[in-house]
């Protein structure tokens, strides 16, 4: 019923951790969920097999194969929407974790057809639902919703192409600028979600967020700059206007999703 999308570069304690979590969930839960992960081309793999016994879940895993692009987590993501076997998607960061009040929150309502339908019980598409808050780890507070987490279709997804101008990547904070752009483009209604996800803090899992690692040369911080200001200088940014994806991207979908 739903696939939980994450990309991955170097968080192998995170990634244990969503692991245990999963494997601790009720096995009416485990069997409605397959989680997608791609590894945005870290430089050791991971130490430990990739393997739905570790997981708990059905689990598919993939790899970049090209050049390590810094900050390229918005192919990773596209990569694990394309390939997802749900009709849901939950679209998030490896440190967020989803709990079974979550989990149950969200599976009643999909089931008794008070998510994604129109009036006359179609699916709708146009439609994105965001949880309103997170729960952090370091002290159990409750934290601002993250501005780039989607619970939404697979076919709202492929659609738009997902995160479609991949001119960003390089810097950290790109894929909130292909959010700005993307959900302007899509025309979507915003619903907020009174459950949290869990967020977990780097002081109890190191490599819980990849916001430490330095990845920026000084190169590609010149050239995410210079395309915002470009694109704010020119009314693009807010206008979310739409870009032809290169071609390397267009591999990623190819002609069906």
């Amino acid at each position: 019923m739903l696939t939980i999308v994450n990309g991955y570069y170097c968080n192998e304690g995170m990634l244990e951790k969503q692991y245990e979590n999963f494997r601790a969930l009720p096995p009416d839960l485990r069997e409605k969920i397959e989680y997608c992960v791609t590894d945005d081309s870290t430089p050791e793999p991971y130490k430990r097999a990739w393997g739905d016994y570790l997981c708990g879940v059905d689990l598919k895993v993939f790899h970049g194969t090209g050049p390590d692009i810094a900050w390229n987590y918005a192919f990773a993501r596209n990569v694990g929407c394309k390939h997802a076997s749900n009709p849901f998607l939950l679209v998030t960061d490896i440190d967020h974790m989803v709990t079974e009040e979550f989990l149950r929150f969200l599976f009643a309502k999909l089931e008794n057809g008070k998510f994604f339908r129109n009036d006359d019980g179609t699916i709708n598409h146009r439609v994105l639902y965001k949880p309103s808050h997170r729960i952090r780890s370091i002290d159990g507070s409750r934290y601002k919703p993250h501005p780039d987490t989607y619970l939404c279709t697979k076919h709202f997804w492929c659609d738009i192409l997902g995160y479609h101008d991949e001119r960003f990547r390089g810097g950290y904070g790109g894929d909130y600028d292909h959010k700005e752009r993307l959900m302007r483009r899509a025309r979507i209604d915003y619903h907020s979600l009174d459950v949290p996800l869990y967020l977990w803090d780097r002081s109890d899992i190191a490599d819980a967020s990849t916001f430490n690692l330095d990845r920026k040369s000084t190169a590609q911080k010149k050239r995410v700059a210079y395309i915002r200001n470009d694109l704010m200088r020119r009314g693009m940014h807010d206008k979310g206007q739409a870009f032809m994806p290169p071609s390397e991207y267009k591999q990623v979908w190819g002609v069906e999703c």
